[in-house]
């Protein structure tokens, strides 16, 4: 057998594998969407960092970049601070809103907030 195939057929193994572990962990919606809120503060941080960067770096980045010159890179490390700075500022406050709610995401969150 070549070994590319090998190594995707170990892949798939594995894959499924990790699969079937997490298949027997979930038993709710907050268990599959929040891992349990069993994640620490770092982790999350880190997932919507790169969810909300990903979007600006691959579609409005280039765009901006395109449009301003090169100086429209800055936009990059004020981001990181605000990012930074609003989990350590808001974290602990959404996270005790979210389990005395059990509101799953941030519009769920608003919306028990303020009664809309």
């Amino acid at each position: 057998m070549d070994i590319i195939l090998i190594i995707a057929l170990l892949y798939l193994v594995v894959l499924f594998g990790v699969g079937a572990w997490a298949m027997r962990q979930t038993k709710t919606s907050i268990d599959y969407f929040l891992a349990g809120r069993r994640l620490g503060m770092f982790v999350m941080a880190m997932s919507v960092f790169a969810t909300a960067l990903s979007g600006f770096l691959f579609i409005g980045g280039p765009g901006l970049t395109y449009s301003l010159g090169m100086g429209a890179l800055w936009f990059t490390l004020p981001t990181t601070v605000s990012f930074a700075m609003a989990w350590y500022i808001l974290g602990k406050r959404m996270r005790l809103l979210t389990d005395a709610t059990g509101a799953m995401t941030m519009a769920d969150a608003v919306y028990h907030r303020y009664d809309s």
